[in-house]
This record gives C-alpha cells, structure tokens and sequence, in this order.
C-alpha cells in the first residue's frame, strides 16, 4: 500500500536518517524540512569540509557532524573576543555576539539566544535530497 504520493508527505530530520536505510522508490517525492548541509551537499565550502571529513574518519559526514564542528568554531571564535580566564556570564555573551560564517551556514544566536539555522524544503528524487526549488524547474 503506497500511501505517500508526491508531494502528500513532509518529514523533519528524522527522514535523514531514516532515509539511509530505506529504498528510493520508498522516499521518493517524500519533502523535507533540511539543513543546507544536506540540501545543497555540492556547494564548494559544504562539498570540501565533506572531502575533508571523508579523508580523515574514512566515512561520510552527518548533519550532526557538520553542526559539531560549527559549535566549536562558535566556541574558538567567542573565546578569541575574551580574556582568558571569563566569567560565565561573559562567556554567554560572547557567544551570543559570535556571527560568523560555518560549514552549516551563518552561526549566530537570535535574542532567546537560540541558534540561527537555515532549513529549507528538499526532495527526496530518486533516493537523492535536492533543493524543493530545483525540483520545481525540473518538473
């Protein structure tokens, strides 16, 4: 019973996952709510860190990773703007105040103090995610 048809079914990153072990035929036209990170995996600075991710743990990356290494450039970047040793609370704002550019994308921190992340829908095409907007200039 195939009760996902195009178009019909949107998933989370659960779906990422999920979608590793699961047939194309399964998946296809399922819509995504994504990182950048796995929407747009050729993008140079994305498909490089992956090369280099790849060369150094001799697998492939996961969002999870890619989110990881950006938290530690948030961390290296607030510490360079402190003098070593700070306070907590100094630290929460230079953290806060970080803006810089990552593997994920912009790393900031809305006023809640909530990371800034770009999603955007993607498709599953044949056991592949691609953008939602170049999927729509294929169809």
């Amino acid at each position: 019973m195939n009760v996902s048809k195009d178009g019909n079914t949107i998933a989370t990153y659960d779906l990422l996952d999920a979608a590793k072990v699961l047939g194309p035929e399964e998946i296809e036209g399922i819509r995504i709510v994504a990182p950048i990170f796995e929407t747009r995996p050729e993008s140079s600075a994305i498909a490089d860190w992956r090369k280099r991710f790849e060369a150094k743990y001799g697998r492939q990356p996961l969002y999870t990773h890619a989110f990881a290494y950006d938290m530690i450039g948030a961390i290296r970047a607030a510490a360079q703007k402190l003098v070593l040793p700070a306070s907590n609370e100094q630290w929460i704002n230079a953290l806060r105040a970080v803006d810089t550019q990552g593997i994920t994308g912009p790393i900031k921190f809305d006023s809640d103090g909530d990371m800034i992340t770009p999603l955007e829908v993607g498709v599953y095409r044949q056991g592949k995610l691609v953008p939602r907007l170049a999927d729509a200039v294929t169809l």
